[in-house]
């Protein structure tokens, strides 16, 4: 299964609204269709009003759709060029899509970072999460499309990515050719085609080369791994509004005194603050300035 799953992915990148009939997907291995359709990474869509004529396979028939009460039956009866008069059954006319919701929510589950997965452009991207990281918070998106023509301009309408320092872009296949693509970003852009195997036990995808590469990437960090409270308060400075340094500064040491993160237990000028921790701190307070921002809308 992992072969069409992969082809999925491909085409979900590839075209604004890929479908697939019901001709190619009985050559999908059996089975595949309704596992699919179970974890949510196919919507069945409206009928097809016309096909490949089932007898030829070279003529475009449209079938009108004919009731025969007497033997209780339902088909689609088309003409056809070569053959005449052409009979199908209503399942050949069936076709699917692939579901971008669905495949959020698997991602999102495997990814687990505790916080509720945000759309920033509908059917085309959404922020899956935020890494606490020693070098500050890692925003993770995903996004789709982005070798179509648009991609410029979508990108640069996400404010929370153009917000982020470090972003990660996972993408469903095509990496564009530009990885520097939006200016000065220093993104990191991953394909989950690459990053992406199969669990043939579960029979779901399984995300787990991704996990680790994830686990790689950190935002440039200072070797230093204690920090005074003044470069506690710089930092923090960069990710909450409406605080000048001393604000900041008399927060630090406040969240220090209450445990929030961890120090070298000394005070004043003395007291040191350990980067890794500090850094989870901090992004919880940029989730509540931005909590806050948005409450504001």
């Amino acid at each position: 299964m992992i072969e069409v799953f992969h082809h999925i992915l491909r085409l979900t990148d590839q075209l604004e609204s890929p479908v697939f009939d019901h001709a190619e997907i009985r050559r999908w291995p059996r089975g595949t269709r309704e596992r699919f359709s179970e974890l949510g990474l196919l919507r069945e869509i409206e009928p097809a009003e016309s096909i490949l004529c089932v007898s030829c396979g070279e003529h475009v028939i449209t079938p009108d759709i004919c009731e025969y009460p007497v033997v209780g039956k339902t088909v689609g009866v088309a003409k056809c060029p070569e053959c005449g008069r052409v009979e199908i059954e209503l399942d050949q006319l069936r076709q699917w899509a692939p579901a971008f919701d669905g495949l959020v929510r698997l991602l999102g589950a495997e990814l687990s970072f505790h916080a509720p997965i945000t759309p920033v452009v509908p059917g085309r991207g959404c922020l899956l999460g935020t890494m606490a990281t020693a070098g500050g918070p890692m925003d993770v998106f995903l996004f789709r499309g982005l070798c179509w023509h648009d991609a410029q301009s979508v990108m640069e309408s996400v404010a929370r990515f153009n917000a982020a320092s470090s972003p990660v872009v996972i993408v469903f296949h095509q990496v564009p050719a530009k990885p520097r693509l939006w200016g000065p970003m220093q993104s990191e852009i991953l394909s989950l085609v690459e990053l992406s195997t199969w669990h043939e036990t579960e029979q779901r995808p399984d995300f787990s080369p991704l996990l680790r590469m994830l686990g790689t990437l950190r935002p440039p960090v200072k070797e230093e791994a204690w920090l005074t409270v003044t470069e506690c308060a710089q930092l923090l400075l960069d990710v909450v509004s409406g605080l000048d340094l001393e604000k900041a500064k008399a927060r630090v040491s406040k969240a220090a005194s209450d445990g929030k993160f961890r120090t070298n237990g000394k005070k004043g000028t003395d007291r040191r603050v350990d980067r890794d921790s500090f850094s989870t701190w901090r992004l919880e307070q940029r989730e509540r300035d931005l909590d806050a921002a948005d409450a504001k809308w």
